[in-house]
């Protein structure tokens, strides 16, 4: 409920306004508008996809009307059409010699050369999604966003990360609900994933967790009492007020690249892209030892 009250009735909500407001407005050029609203209409798709992903069918055609209370929920697969449509459009709209947001840009500082590679990147995710429904479609847009590789978040310079600051109300949510901003002590990490690292002596775990008071990397048990400081909690990294919230990355598009290979729908090497996509996360994390 929480995840569907936010993603309607703030985000969803508010960018619909601001597309209200951009439209109105008098005073901007009519490219560096263009820029803004196609932005706007990135960040929806990106917002819409998240809801169809989790709930199947949702409201969309009949969604952010106040005055109509029981909108109607449209079928998840014709709504994802659209959605590719969408990225396609707005991406295409992207003028990389007009301005987008500037210094109000949370995402990408005002570089629209970046925000082409995330709606390249995201039409990429969504068409990979369909690609088990309709082979046909997906393959279509799978090659036309990665026609030109420069044009993807294939890198961690170009993550398309929120960044939020170090003080209430614009801080990391995390840290909001553990020490030293919140007294809560009952979020202790899980045996299911630390033990599975460990056992890879992935050098991610200390940028994930912290060591419990033996000084040890120890998960606790789903569904039994776990005694705080017996367990591995979050990092000093992820509690940090200024974490960004990462919504599409390098390792999860050269992942999305390799499956492409494999599947077909590219061409060139599976393997390298998943070895980029095996990497990036390391880099991003600060996480040297790199060990399978």
């Amino acid at each position: 409920q929480a995840l569907w009250n936010g993603m309607y009735v703030s985000t969803l909500a508010d960018l619909k306004e601001a597309k209200r407001i951009i439209t109105a407005n008098t005073i901007l050029s009519a490219n560096d508008k263009a820029n803004q609203l196609a932005m706007i209409d990135l960040l929806q798709v990106y917002a819409y996809s998240i809801l169809v992903n989790t709930f199947g069918d949702i409201p969309y055609t009949e969604a952010l009307d106040v005055e109509n209370l029981q909108p109607k929920f449209d079928d998840a697969k014709t709504i994802y059409k659209d959605l590719l449509t969408r990225v396609t459009t707005s991406t295409a709209a992207l003028n990389t010699s007009a301005a987008g947001f500037g210094s109000s840009d949370l995402i990408y500082g005002g570089n629209v050369t970046k925000w082409v590679k995330f709606g390249n990147s995201l039409r990429l995710k969504l068409a990979m999604v369909m690609a088990d429904e309709d082979a046909a479609l997906a393959t279509s847009n799978v090659k036309a966003a990665a026609a030109d590789a420069s044009k993807l978040i294939v890198a961690n310079a170009d993550n398309a990360l929120f960044k939020y600051l170090s003080s209430k109300p614009n801080n990391n949510p995390l840290s909001n609900d553990v020490p030293p901003l919140s007294s809560r002590k009952d979020f202790v990490a899980a045996n299911t994933l630390v033990d599975y690292m460990k056992g890879l002596n992935d050098g991610r775990l200390g940028s994930f967790f912290s060591k419990n008071g033996s000084g040890e990397f120890a998960g606790g048990v789903y569904g039994f009492v776990n005694a705080y400081d017996k367990f591995s909690t979050f990092s000093s990294k992820v509690i940090a007020t200024t974490f960004a919230g990462n919504m599409l990355d390098a390792a999860e598009v050269n992942f999305l690249l390799a499956e492409a290979v494999e599947r077909g729908m590219l061409s060139g090497s599976a393997e390298q892209y998943y070895n980029h996509a095996i990497t990036a996360p390391y880099e991003y994390w600060g996480a040297t030892d790199l060990r399978t």
